[in-house]
């Protein structure tokens, strides 16, 4: 069976549907570890991602299964002879797919200690070595870009590991294939390659005169100890992303929602692994959390539990856990309400609150405002968009019997033909243009091959056009003469007796 290769815009929306699926993935896995404390958490945010990769592709992969992203766009995984890969080519796609880049600076760093510590290397040979090391550790984002600008020009593997292995994604159905962007996408291609090509040239002439490719690259970078380079001010409630910067929280929590990069050095940053600096902001946060906690399970304490705790304990003042349970409950409403006015003072473009919703990407009107916000339609689109935070309920989605039926009769008065009467239809119609196509170029070709003679024609036409104008200017010239010598001076040739003289 032949497949057509995937295009570059296809293996693009399954890798990011992949990677939208294992994100919420890893916010599942986050929030289940907070909830066994801060530090905890914290120390396992470096594994979280391999081990939800691992996870992921463990169950889709290597199960002979398709991912989500591979069934979103109809995609399957090949080998470079046309086959399904083997377990063991998977296995090792899987372990370059997760641990590449950690197996690769582990590798650098052992042959730099290596060359270090040689006796064997001559100084000089130990100098180049090391520099050339030095070089493959500094320029890791490089080389992925290189490889990100050969994927857009050629299409075919998209991360190194599918490189290293050969694997490529192919069409399960060929009329998928879309090549409306595939232009653009080498154009993009060429133009990154270049200018990243001619910016590693350019920092390793100036680390040639000026010192070392990574000091060159840090003295770029305009940093202040106490502004925020994004708001240009001091900053407020710091936080440092995973690549050692520091931003407001507010001005990177509104970067990260456009792109999930960090905006000095580009490195990937997901929300999640921003840690806020402040001790006493972590802490309130901490105490919202447990308060929140207490709240939703202090109605299942007071009928379930309490009970029995009244029949078998006589020792505990249970009039003065429900007291501290309603101080606590006041107490949460009063942060509550220091909450919604922090909020208020902090909206200084003044938006409404649907508009303010559209901005973070929220349901504009959580409770019905208008008489359209109680249609079916609106209400059917808003949970499409928001999703269970529409709170809509989502069984309204379900079309009844007589939208069936009258979608069923638009489809039967809207498309009135079957596939195979579409398919006859336009193959028909194609055989109408090859024939109008071909009548044409044998008309062309006709007239091709009169082209000659009505060159030669034409020029016979422009010859006898110029010899006549020739002789016609002569015969002027030649008048012109007769009347001078006629009148004994110059005659204008735009004088009434000389035209009736000329015309005799």
């Amino acid at each position: 069976m032949q497949f057509s290769q995937a295009g570059v815009a296809d293996v693009l929306r399954c890798a990011q549907r992949d990677e939208n699926f294992v994100r919420e993935m890893q916010d599942n896995v986050q929030a289940i570890l907070k909830l066994f404390g801060t530090r905890y958490y914290h120390s396992s945010q470096r594994i979280i991602p391999a081990l939800t990769n691992a996870w992921y592709y463990f169950m889709t992969t290597l199960g002979n299964l398709q991912t989500l992203g591979e069934e979103y766009t109809g995609t399957l995984r090949f080998s470079q002879d046309n086959t399904i890969p083997s377990k063991t080519a998977e296995l090792l796609w899987l372990l370059l797919y997760i641990g590449g880049e950690p197996m690769y600076d582990r590798l650098i760093n052992s042959l730099l200690h290596k060359v270090k510590h040689s006796s064997e290397l001559t100084e000089q040979a130990k100098t180049l070595l090391i520099k050339i090391l030095t070089f493959l550790q500094e320029q890791k984002p490089t080389l992925k870009r290189i490889h990100h600008s050969l994927f857009y020009i050629g299409g075919k593997y998209y991360n190194i590991s599918n490189r290293i292995l050969a694997i490529k994604y192919v069409l399960v159905r060929e009329w998928l294939r879309d090549d409306t962007f595939t232009q653009s996408f080498k154009l993009l291609g060429h133009l990154s390659l270049f200018y990243i090509l001619f910016n590693l040239i350019q920092q390793l002439w100036s680390s040639k005169n000026n010192g070392n490719v990574a000091e060159n690259l840090i003295s770029e970078v305009d940093t202040s100890k106490k502004g925020c380079v994004l708001c240009a001010e001091n900053r407020k409630n710091p936080c440092a992303t995973p690549c050692g910067h520091i931003f407001c929280w507010d001005c990177i929590c509104d970067s990260l929602k456009y792109q999930h990069v960090c905006p000095i050095c580009r490195e990937v940053v997901l929300p999640s692994r921003i840690i806020l600096l402040r001790y006493l902001t972590l802490q309130v946060r901490i105490e919202k959390m447990f308060r929140k906690s207490f709240q939703i399970l202090q109605p299942t304490f007071k009928t379930r539990l309490l009970p029995i705790i009244r029949n078998k304990s006589t020792n505990v003042d249970l009039e003065k856990l429900e007291a501290e349970s309603t101080d606590i409950s006041v107490v949460d409403e009063e942060l509550k309400a220091r909450e919604e006015e922090i909020e208020r003072k902090r909206n200084k473009s003044r938006l409404k609150n649907s508009d303010r919703n559209i901005l973070f990407d929220k349901n504009p009107y959580p409770e019905p405002e208008h008489w359209q916000h109680g249609t079916l339609k609106y209400m059917r689109r808003t949970y499409g968009r928001y999703g269970e935070a529409s709170g809509v309920d989502p069984s309204i989605c379900w079309p009844v019997k007589d939208e069936l039926e009258n979608a069923k009769e638009y489809e039967r008065v809207a498309f009135p033909y079957t596939i195979t009467q579409i398919v006859e239809e336009a193959h028909k119609q194609r055989q109408e243009k090859n024939e109008r196509i071909r009548l044409r170029q044998e008309e062309i070709a006709k007239k091709l091959e009169k082209l000659e003679q009505m060159k030669q024609d034409l020029y016979n036409r422009i010859r006898t056009k110029e010899k006549e104008a020739t002789a016609a200017k002569e015969r002027k010239e030649r008048l012109i003469e007769e009347v001078r010598m006629h009148f004994g001076y110059t005659v204008d040739p735009r004088d009434e007796k000389f035209k009736e003289l000329s015309e005799t």
